[in-house]
């Protein structure tokens, strides 16, 4: 992959995780990148079971939790990077 930019630092103050292992609790966030792919294929790890290239007309179809949604939304709609409009 080649970066091009930057879609957004995406993360929500009520959506926590509780690790009841060692009781931390953790506020995630997710920075999203644009990029070109330059070659390669997508391959699977410990944290990725399954992993492809979704053409853009099918992912209206794929089933994803709203968070992960809205993420490819502004990626696919907007160009500016995104910045939570309740921290501005």
């Amino acid at each position: 992959m080649r970066l091009t930019g930057v879609v957004g630092i995406f993360t929500d103050p009520t959506h926590v995780i509780h690790y009841t292992s060692n009781d931390e609790v953790r506020q995630e966030f997710t920075i999203i990148y644009r990029a070109e792919p330059i070659g390669g294929a997508p391959t699977t790890s410990d944290e990725s079971t399954s992993v492809e290239w979704v053409p853009v007309e099918r992912i209206s179809n794929l089933t994803m939790d709203p968070s992960q949604r809205k993420r490819i939304d502004w990626a696919l709609t907007k160009a500016e990077t995104y910045i939570n409009p309740e921290a501005r």
